[in-house]
């Protein structure tokens, strides 16, 4: 009896261990499942509270900017009446798509001209598209035209477009194209010129003063003093010009504070056989004027650049660049729009690459001042803290306070 009680007793002491020892483990386990559900519940508090914070602080809002941008092509929207008196010297003009040319010469070298004291150009027929071309006979500092004025309707559409001719020489042509869906027909476009010496008038399936068996070309050696301006009026859809100018001349072709309605930096273009989009931009540059310690956006040539809808935007000024030998297009307005830039081939280098480059209120507040930003990294890192406390108090503290309640729940 002895024996076998000595050998009972460290039995029922190794059952008694081993059942305290998975009793305390079942507690453990139920504590760490009850800690895990309260961490639980405080991180979807957190997120709760946070997460539409975050997306207010992180989403980008209306942002003003000012762009800078070398094309080759740009086309944009006029939202009232305008008129462009930035003056623009050529050696060469040529009008299609116009409805007439007058003016008055002061002396012509073709004898049988002489009796008409007013030009009036016409084309036969518009199957034929009519043209014509002035063109100065001895180019020179002395001798050349002057695009004086563009007078345009409201909401048309004028596309500029530069390109290289000759190794001195650029052409830059203007398409304004009027909005025939608008209540009211539009005026047609008009442009003035003004030429310093003589001139050469080559038509083509025009007609002049309705007279049959005129030169189709033929020379006007001087403009008349009393008025010296040759008006072309475009047809009701459009009018189309290209003046060649000279390579190393800077020039403004828009007038500041321009409001446009759209603007387009792509072109279409035929590549075998088929049509295709191709961007106009040679380089660019986005900075943000409220925010000039923000570190302004760069893109290059082989970019898409797209503003959205440009209601709030003005061109500041377009000139043309004789280094870049492109048009600078300074845009300035607020962006309520993303504004985005892609690769031609379609491919981003990386997710940043796709982002909207307006700012965010994290960026503004990031910038605004020292004071400001201190509050924003104060808040950051106590906004938690008091939802976490909060959080402890509703699970652990108010059970104890009021155990009763809790027990009958």
């Amino acid at each position: 009896m002895e024996h076998s009680n000595i050998i009972k007793r460290p039995v029922k002491w190794l059952m008694v261990v081993l059942y305290q020892y998975v009793l305390g483990l079942s507690r453990l386990l139920k504590k760490v499942v009850i800690i895990a559900l309260q961490s639980f519940l405080l991180l979807a508090l957190i997120l709760m509270v946070m997460g539409p914070l975050v997306w207010w602080i992180t989403v980008p809002i209306p942002t003003r900017i000012q762009a800078d941008i070398i094309v080759d092509h740009v086309s944009f929207r006029v939202n009232a009446p305008t008129e462009f008196k930035q003056p623009i010297k050529f050696h060469s003009a040529t009008f299609r798509d116009f409805e007439y040319m007058q003016f008055t010469p002061g002396a012509i070298a073709d004898k049988k001209l002489k009796r008409l004291k007013t030009m009036h150009i016409k084309g036969k027929d518009d199957r034929f598209f009519p043209t014509v071309r002035l063109k100065t006979i001895t180019p020179d500092t002395m001798q050349f035209g002057v695009l004086h004025k563009l007078i345009i309707a409201a909401s048309a559409k004028v596309a500029l477009k530069i390109q290289e001719v000759e190794k001195d020489y650029e052409e830059l042509g203007i398409v304004i194209e009027n909005d025939l869906g608008t209540p009211t027909t539009p005026s047609a476009p008009v442009a003035i010129l003004r030429h310093s010496g003589s001139f050469k008038v080559m038509t083509r399936h025009c007609k002049i003063n309705d007279i049959k068996k005129l030169a189709k070309n033929f020379e006007i050696e001087k403009l008349s003093r009393r008025n010296p301006a040759i008006e072309v009026g475009g047809q009701t859809e459009t009018l189309r010009i290209m003046v060649s100018v000279p390579a190393s001349q800077n020039f403004e072709i828009v007038p500041s504070g321009l409001p446009i309605s759209s603007l387009d930096l792509f072109e279409d273009e035929i590549v075998m056989g088929q049509k295709a989009i191709t961007t106009a931009v040679k380089q660019g540059k986005i900075r943000y004027p409220a925010y000039p310690d923000i570190e302004s956006v760069s893109f290059k040539s082989s970019n898409f650049v797209f503003f959205g809808k440009t209601a709030d935007f003005k061109i500041d000024k377009i000139t043309y660049d004789p280094d870049n030998r492109g048009l600078k297009v300074r845009l300035n307005g607020i962006a309520e729009h993303p504004i985005m830039i892609h690769p031609q081939n379609g491919k981003h280098e990386n997710k940043k690459s796709r982002r909207d480059y307006r700012l965010t209120r994290l960026d503004t507040i990031a910038k605004a001042s020292k004071f400001h930003q201190m509050i924003f990294d104060i808040l950051t890192w106590l906004i938690p803290i008091i939802i976490s406390m909060v959080g402890i108090v509703i699970l652990n503290i108010i059970p104890r306070i009021n155990p009763d309640r809790s027990s009958q729940k």
